[in-house]
């Protein structure tokens, strides 16, 4: 991330150092570090998503639907790895099993999702 907040990556070590200690879980080292970089990786997305939602003025919806799915398609997946090295992450929703077809199952050629073509729409 080109913004990234200074000291944010050894913050989240510290974070992960307090939760799981050397002795406490074996490759620790290496589970830190992919957990710093699956937060530090989807910060920037966290930023813009943040940023659309304290927002004063509304947004032009392509414009939202872009940053939306930015945060889905990049940021969600890194905070479910980070969250799941940190801790137990409980899947509580139904919707968590998923709702959508795989990519390339749709007969339209599209994939879920895909912001080729600045298409935010999928």
């Amino acid at each position: 991330m080109s913004n990234e907040p200074a000291g944010l990556r050894p913050l989240l070590a510290q974070l992960y150092a307090a939760k799981w200690g050397d002795e406490d879980l074996s490759g620790f080292t290496n589970l830190q570090e992919r957990f710093v970089f699956h937060m530090a990786d989807a910060a920037e997305e966290i930023h813009l998503l943040s940023h659309l939602l304290d927002s004063e003025l509304a947004p032009e919806v392509d414009q939202a639907a872009v940053v939306l799915t930015r945060f889905f398609l990049h940021a969600v997946p890194h905070l479910v790895a980070a969250g799941q090295l940190y801790d137990y992450i409980p899947e509580i929703f139904p919707e968590q099993k998923g709702v959508h077809t795989l990519p390339g199952s749709d007969p339209s050629g599209r994939q879920p999702g895909s912001l080729d073509s600045g298409d935010a729409s999928g």
